[in-house]
């Protein structure tokens, strides 16, 4: 006897809404990688000068209010139209000032930050120099109290007292000799 075929499961169509797809969560942003100067940015910082002392020396001082000078100057060439500079115009003139203004303040707030940083650097050497030169006198003080059982180390220490008496000498002016009638 032949057996009967099994009715295949058909999927039947559903009234309801679809399901709703799960939307995919998007990868949390990386960080950009830091990308190295591009060739033009090198070439700009490479063609800052760096000034010898001689070529620091030669350089023009400006008076300390040049800025109110210079914006004079230039409303005074913007009202006369006659004065001609080679490569130079009013707006010329003010965007050097602004660039001037720009690079002082540049350099005010580069200062102000690395004297904070210097100023840590510069106690904690004076600190350890403070250390040291207290261990060094308290040495000297106790090269002075043996001394009394231990001939030999006056000799031996010698070169610390000259080198503490010959700085105290430095430090400490010569008394005025007054001549006695």
């Amino acid at each position: 006897m032949a057996k009967p075929k099994a009715k295949k499961p058909t999927a039947k169509k559903s009234t309801s809404k679809p399901a709703k797809v799960a939307a995919k969560k998007p990868a949390p942003k990386r960080k950009p990688a830091v990308k190295a100067p591009s060739a033009a940015k090198r070439k700009a910082a490479a063609s800052k000068p760096s000034l010898s002392a001689d070529a620091r020396r030669k350089l023009l001082r400006p008076r300390s209010d040049y800025a109110e000078l210079v914006e004079q100057v230039a409303v005074q060439w913007d009202q006369n139209r006659v004065l001609r500079v080679p490569k130079l115009t009013a707006s010329r003139l003010r965007k050097l000032a602004r660039n001037a203004q720009t690079a002082v303040s540049k350099e005010t707030a580069l200062r102000a930050k690395l004297e904070r940083q210097l100023q840590v650097i510069s106690d904690a050497r004076l600190l350890a120099e403070d250390n040291v030169w207290r261990a060094v006198l308290d040495v000297n003080a106790a090269v002075k109290l043996f001394a009394r059982s231990d001939e030999t180390l006056p000799e031996r220490f010698g070169f610390l007292t000259d080198a503490l008496t010959s700085a105290r000498a430095a430090v400490e002016p010569a008394a005025p000799v007054t001549p006695t009638p």
